[in-house]
């Protein structure tokens, strides 16, 4: 690992020396990927990961089907950089994307490209509402009582087992019920953060965790990722190397937006150096059941000994996202965490804890999964085809192995705000890729929800071609 590291530095030492003696002016095209692979001697992705912390440090910059250049205005010292590492907040917010759903309405399956969520017709809502109809058929005054945090035993048992599947070995006293995986997050970035801390997160990142880390005061580090590993560990690395890192967010499994899987030696390696740093891991594992393979991917708690990964989930995105069951592994946070959502809302419904707790021990939810692994994988692959069918050609789309959504990158300078509101027009909602990032990245990307797939949804994705071939042929 320290040679891999000795390599990657020495890209960035050679780059910045070119640079700073004018071999390289601001406005050139830096040595391409492959060309500095095969002179140095090391792999593409060493060459990559160097030219991202160039990027995030603003002294290259990506022209999309062009390569790498010096950015025409560098940063002139060191509080210049940082400002880079805690910008302003996204002007394109989560709350403008649910303004013109609650606007327009709900769009229909067809249009409802923006969210991901899972096919209503892929839902067990018929075993739930068995398992609901018998706990109130049974009359149990404890059903209708406050169910306190960290919540009701047998929920928390059954988290516990189930989280083996992941490779984490956890007590059922670790185990705290939430009302979904956001709650979950907000709980562990509020018992480890105060206002002002950095936290690192994976660029691209969901949206709506850009907003929490507004909200609760954050300053924030984009640590660049690809559709194939994930974030990048290298410059995790050199990010703590400058900075005070209170926490790092990842979604290892099949990342929302890109896909990406951290693979597994990352994995443990990422939470090697959490627990160097004396920083905290805070996992959003709610994918991971979505998996095409023959077994779920690990989690990063997996390899956690120290109680520094803080582990969140649901079952929004494998059963019913308003049923609102979530969970978090609170490490060392623990009691923390129990007292903060205590205060916030006392506990999570009694009710839908218990049918939840039947539904596990019955082997419900294991029989829904495999019921519906296939179907969604179908479903990802008709979508794939589907944009790469209409959409205009150098139009590229990921391709991962579980999980709800696409990731869509545009070729040249296409922007997918325009797409956006083009889309908007005819009742169609895209979630842009600027929507992803504190930076201006991403302006030529959009994700795109894959768990619904129907003649709808390709009329549509149709549609939104048409619209792309129409703004590339203006900008041509």
């Amino acid at each position: 690992m320290e040679k891999q590291q000795a390599k990657y530095r020495k890209i960035l030492d050679l780059i910045e020396k070119m640079i700073a003696e004018g071999v390289l002016k601001p406005g050139d095209r830096v040595p391409s990927l492959r060309s500095l692979s095969f002179d140095l001697g090391v792999s593409v992705n060493t060459v990559r990961e160097a030219y991202w912390e160039l990027e995030s440090r603003q002294i290259i910059e990506a022209i999309p089907q062009s390569g790498y250049f010096v950015r025409q205005s560098l940063p002139g010292n060191a509080e210049e950089s940082e400002q880079f590492f805690s910008p302003d907040p996204c002007e394109v917010s989560l709350c403008q994307v649910y303004a013109n759903f609650q606007e327009q309405g709900m769009p229909e399956a067809g249009t409802n490209l923006g969210i991901s969520t899972l096919d209503e017709n892929l839902r067990p809502r018929q075993k739930l509402s068995k398992y609901f109809q018998e706990i109130f058929r049974e009359q149990d005054s404890g059903t209708f009582n406050y169910s306190m945090a960290p919540g009701l035993q047998e929920l928390r048992d059954q988290i516990a087992r189930y989280a083996l599947q992941g490779g984490a070995e956890v007590s059922p006293r670790e185990v705290v019920i939430t009302s979904g995986c956001s709650e979950a997050v907000f709980l562990a970035l509020r018992s480890i953060c105060e206002p002002g801390d950095i936290v690192a997160i994976e660029s691209p990142v969901y949206f709506n965790f850009l907003q929490l880390l507004q909200e609760l005061g954050l300053k924030i580090i984009e640590i660049p990722s690809t559709a194939d590993r994930g974030m990048s560990i290298e410059a995790l690395r050199f990010a703590f190397d400058r900075f005070d890192i209170k926490a790092v967010f990842t979604i290892p499994n099949f990342n929302n937006p890109l896909g990406a899987t951290i693979p597994d030696e990352d994995k443990q390696a990422l939470v090697e150096l959490i627990n160097r740093q004396k920083s905290f891991l805070i996992e959003d594992d709610i994918y991971a059941d979505l998996h095409s393979d023959r077994h779920r991917p690990r989690s990063c708690k997996s390899w956690d000994t120290e109680g520094r990964v803080l582990l969140c989930s649901s079952f929004s995105k494998t059963v019913e996202p308003g049923t609102r069951i979530g969970w978090v592994l609170g490490g060392q946070m623990l009691k923390r965490i129990i007292k903060l959502k205590t205060l916030i809302n006392i506990g999570t419904s009694t009710p839908t804890q218990k049918a939840f707790a039947r539904f596990l021990k019955e082997g419900g939810y294991d029989r829904h999964l495999r019921k519906i692994r296939s179907l969604i994988t179908d479903n990802r692959k008709n979508m794939r085809d589907a944009v790469l069918a209409s959409f205009p050609e150098g139009t590229t789309v990921s391709n991962p192995a579980g999980g709800l959504v696409l990731w869509v990158t545009l070729p040249g300078e296409m922007d997918t705000m325009d797409l956006y509101y083009s889309a908007l027009e005819k009742g169609i909602i895209i979630a842009p890729g600027s929507l992803f990032t504190c930076s201006e990245k991403y302006s030529n990307a959009f994700r795109v929800n894959a768990g619904i797939w129907n003649s709808e949804v390709e009329q549509t994705i149709a549609i939104l071609g048409r619209l792309a071939a129409k703004k590339a042929k203006s900008i041509a």
